[in-house]
């Protein structure tokens, strides 16, 4: 594999998961990198200027502390591996989750997850030696923002090819060996049992055809006394109610149950957990989902009422976020 080497998470806590079915899936999704598709793409890793040292900072503490900072610039002032870097970066667009900065190129992402995050971080409190999971962690960036908190290790599940692809990337330069990212979705939570310190799920639950399902699963994958931080789409209202689009929302076949903060919050008190706190609710603003260089297809603007923000283009309730911060009892 073309990918930056680094110990096996996974097989270090191999005693305490089924490891055997997780092995199972990985030997099978790996094969979905050798695809002529993006078998190509893995050439272009081979292609990539080395670093000098064997190891680097994620940069968190200058001006560019909303973006994920990884890699020297000096790489980039010679035309070659400028270029190595920069097509390999392009090659693996869109980039929806950001922003980065590596080696001094600057990838604009899609969506403003810094935004997200600082909303979140101030009710994660100190991660400091934690086990942390991340389900349905796209690209890593959260995992590359929670990293510089000193966590044993980081675990991230996406079953996405273009993340992975993105999220080892950054890797290459970032070198954070608490750092881990598998082909595995949400629905594979149940091979993890009371691990995890602080469970991040981060927009993915109206995607989910069962989403009390998968709050059980990260419920089941705390320790007693274990946090978890959900962050869902929501649609306004007072009622206990969700969302249940006929075809699309936002322009989205993949969206399934949009709750309502209420709703939301009565999903993770009922899949078990206690001292449930709402951390924030936001509009999704042009501000922090917009197109860039880095992300040329349709963005919110082009899923909204041309005529009515506060709607979609099919009629339903402009996207809201909710947080939440919820514990596994003791």
């Amino acid at each position: 594999m073309s990918f930056w080497k680094r110990p096996d998470i996974v097989k270090k806590i191999q005693n305490q998961i089924d490891f055997d079915k997780i092995e199972a899936i990985r030997i099978e999704r790996e094969g979905w990198l050798t695809s002529k598709h993006w078998s190509k793409k893995l050439q272009l890793f081979e292609k990539l200027p080395e670093l000098e040292s064997t190891a680097a900072e994620i940069d968190e503490f200058n001006q560019f502390a909303d973006w994920v900072t990884v890699g020297n610039p000096e790489l980039l002032k010679t035309s070659s591996n400028h270029q190595a870097i920069e097509k390999l970066a392009e090659e693996l667009m869109p980039w929806r989750k950001g922003p980065f900065r590596l080696c001094g190129l600057e990838i604009d992402a899609e969506w403003r997850s810094n935004l997200k995050w600082n909303r979140i971080q101030p009710a994660l409190g100190s991660l400091t030696d934690a086990k942390v999971l991340d389900v349905g962690c796209g690209n890593g960036y959260y995992m590359f923002r929670a990293v510089t908190q000193a966590p044993e290790m980081i675990l991230g599940l996406d079953p996405s090819v273009p993340f992975l692809m993105q999220f080892e990337l950054i890797q290459k330069y970032a070198r954070r060996p608490e750092l881990q990212y598998e082909l595995l979705g949400a629905e594979h939570l149940s091979f993890f049992h009371e691990l995890f310190d602080v469970v991040l799920c981060m927009g993915i639950l109206y995607h989910q055809r069962n989403p009390l399902a998968i709050m059980r699963g990260i419920h089941d994958a705390l320790v007693p006394g274990g946090i978890t931080l959900i962050e869902s789409q929501i649609i306004p209202g007072e009622e206990s109610i969700a969302l249940f689009p006929e075809d699309r929302y936002a322009k989205a076949r993949n969206v399934f149950f949009v709750p309502t903060t209420s709703c939301l919050e009565n999903w993770i008190r009922r899949s078990g957990f206690e001292s449930v706190e709402l951390v924030s609710v936001e509009r999704t603003t042009t501000d922090e989902q917009r197109k860039t260089r880095w992300t040329t297809f349709e963005s919110l603007e082009d899923f909204l009422d041309t005529n009515d923000s506060e709607l979609t283009v099919e009629g339903h309730p402009a996207p809201l976020r909710a947080a939440f911060r919820a514990q596994k009892k003791q």
